[in-house]
């Protein structure tokens, strides 16, 4: 008798170390938004009317002073779209670090965003240097590509932590299923029994089915399964104990 308590306390304390991992919130920086540079449509129609104005211009001096006038405003803009993706992206950071990852977990996303953000700091330097409206459009070229590979790389990162979490849950909830069949099967035939077993076999349908959901990537999925596996677990205990 000692012995099916024994089991049983395992089972249950490996299962009420599972719920953290199922918080609402913990797919949350994934999901969050990073944004998009618009710098070159919100300014097309001032250049276009600064350099018709320019072309009418006969005043040397104030060609050159139109000229420095629409870098001026094309640069602000491009710094300014490039540390609205800054912000973004620490926004994403302080969503990570506020979530329920470990400290290890958030310090390898957090090593990728910053890689990221240093990218676009080294862009903006660009920007900084730049001596014409060409030169400008050139390094916001390169944010746009840049920017939508960073994002992706950043949201990769997250989902493979989210991957590495739930394979290891669905390993470690092995653990009770196995010691919970175990005395089920030592029980005596009922129906009550065979009940168990059925239940069992469901929960074990589920745990097999999020690692395959796992490994293609369907992570809520995998996660919803990985819940419902758990319920049954923990209300096989209960029977069991009762």
């Amino acid at each position: 008798m000692k012995k099916t308590i024994s089991a049983l306390s395992v089972a249950m304390f490996v299962l009420t170390m599972t719920p953290a991992v199922f918080a609402a919130n913990d797919r949350e920086p994934v999901r969050a938004q990073v944004g998009q540079n618009t710098v070159v449509e919100s300014t097309g129609e001032y250049i276009k009317n600064r350099v018709r104005t320019l072309e009418n211009e006969t005043e040397e001096g104030e060609k050159t002073r139109i000229r420095e006038e629409v870098v001026a405003r094309v640069k602000n803009k491009a710094e300014l779209a490039i540390q609205a993706a800054v912000n973004r992206y620490n926004k994403v950071k302080n969503q990570v670090q506020n979530s329920n990852l470990t400290d290890e977990e958030k310090a390898a996303v957090g090593a990728t965003i910053d890689a990221q953000v240093q990218a676009l700091n080294t862009l903006k330097n660009e920007v900084q240097v730049a001596k014409s409206v060409e030169e400008v459009k050139n390094v916001m070229t390169k944010l746009k590509t840049r920017f939508k590979y960073s994002l992706g790389l950043v949201r990769q990162s997250i989902k493979g932590v989210y991957e590495d979490r739930l394979s290891n849950i669905a390993e470690k909830i092995q653990i009770p299923y196995e010691k919970i069949l175990k005395q089920v099967e030592l029980l005596s035939d009922s129906d009550e029994k065979d009940n168990l077993l059925t239940e069992l076999s469901t929960a074990n349908s589920l745990i097999v089915s999020a690692q395959s959901k796992i490994e293609s990537g369907e992570l809520d999925l995998a996660k919803a399964d990985l819940i419902s596996a758990r319920a049954i677990l923990v209300s096989a205990v209960t029977s069991l104990k009762n």
